[in-house]
């Protein structure tokens, strides 16, 4: 059987207090307060920053302009110096003795250049000729210049007709 509560209108009303105390909050309103002050730190941290890089004085990029390029880096125009990879040489011993050709293959990769044919002139040749190919005829004083310390008597004796070298070099006695 149930009790049922006898009020009394006239009584006074009991009004319970509630007890708050800070020491004693739950686990979820501590890791609230906690996430919160992360936030608050970092918005600070970010907003001051951004603040910060206005005022900071950031290195822009120098730019050079085209006559201090030139200075610093001095341009070499083509005929200055012969383009090495461009050149290519055929090597034909006319001199009658052997291994000629062969010395002079050597000769000629130390210096840069590639040999692509080795073999024998027809006939017996006097001097070192150089043929070169109608592209290159522009930079044959470069080329005889680079050359002249092997080969002291180098001449250049016409165009290149037909070869899959740019330069044929024909040694003789």
């Amino acid at each position: 059987m149930r009790t049922i509560p006898v009020i009394n209108k006239n009584d006074k009303l009991k009004i319970e207090e509630v007890i708050e105390s800070k020491d004693i909050l739950p686990v979820s309103e501590k890791l609230n307060r906690f996430y919160f002050a992360i936030g608050t730190v970092v918005a600070i941290v970010i907003i001051l920053g951004a603040i910060g890089l206005k005022y900071i004085d950031v290195a822009e990029p120098k730019v050079v302009k085209k006559n201090e390029l030139i200075e610093v880096f001095p341009t070499v125009s083509p005929t200055e110096v012969p383009k090495k990879i461009e050149v290519t040489f055929e090597v034909q011993n006319g001199s009658g003795k052997a291994g000629v050709g062969a010395k002079s293959k050597l000769v000629l990769e130390k210096l840069g250049y590639q040999v692509v044919s080795l073999g024998n002139a027809e006939g017996k040749h006097v001097g070192t000729e150089l043929y070169l190919k109608t592209e290159i005829v522009d930079q044959k004083e470069e080329i005889i210049d680079r050359l002249k310390n092997d080969y002291p008597n180098i001449v250049f004796t016409g165009e290149l007709k037909e070869s899959t070298a740019t330069a044929r070099l024909i040694l003789g006695k």
